[in-house]
């Protein structure tokens, strides 16, 4: 898929809040796009008996899901090409995150295939989720040294004088998007962090005893 429209799709695919912290963004394909593009072909038939046909739409027109259960349950599941000329091989990677203190998290991480899945394509798929979500992967590399950033700011002299700035979520609030076809309040774009905010609220109602879970 090309860059401007991963961009464009991003910009307008929906961000979940589930609920009790509950949250999740995926990237819904552009319409020109065939059902299941990115999955293995000889999966679909399995798709089609066991799934209803609500999750058969998600899955078959939502390219990349990132989803948290509260408290530190992840997954993430997209498609990635090894190379320019290759076709985008699927992987879903589904991690817990451990607090060992206030400045140190371990993750723990897995990656998941169907067991209908022919051998060749299951070895192709841990392959790719190795090379993007795991302690060597290019997406968590980049994605560790953004968390370690922002928690040096947060430390820092500014960062302890002003509370954090989620107003960049004010414009989406009062914008849900009224036929979302799954549980939960969509709002219309991936970077509104609504469903990140909605997950902090949560954790905030938690730690001052207001929610037990």
């Amino acid at each position: 898929m090309p860059q401007d429209v991963v961009v464009q799709q991003l910009m307008h695919s929906p961000a979940v809040d589930i609920g009790k912290g509950h949250s999740c963004i995926f990237l819904e394909l552009p319409p020109e796009a065939p059902d299941y593009a990115g999955f293995s072909p000889q999966l679909v038939p399995h798709y089609q008996r066991t799934l209803n046909a609500a999750q058969q739409r998600f899955m078959a027109r939502g390219l990349t899901k990132v989803m948290t259960n509260f408290p530190n349950t992840s997954w993430v599941e997209s498609s990635v090409r090894f190379d320019g000329t290759s076709a985008p091989v699927p992987f879903c990677n589904l991690r817990t995150w451990q607090p060992l203190g206030a400045q140190q998290t371990e993750v723990w991480n897995w990656l998941l295939i169907e067991k209908e899945a022919a051998e060749e394509f299951k070895q192709a798929s841990y392959e790719i989720g190795i090379r993007t979500f795991s302690v060597g992967g290019t997406f968590d590399q980049d994605d560790a040294e953004a968390w370690a950033a922002i928690n040096r700011g947060c430390r820092g002299t500014i960062g302890a004088r002003y509370p954090v700035d989620f107003r960049g979520t004010r414009y989406y609030r009062d914008k849900p998007i009224a036929d979302f076809h799954g549980p939960g309040t969509a709002y219309p774009s991936t970077y509104s962090e609504m469903s990140e905010f909605a997950l902090l609220i949560h954790w905030q109602r938690v730690m001052q005893g207001k929610e037990t879970s």
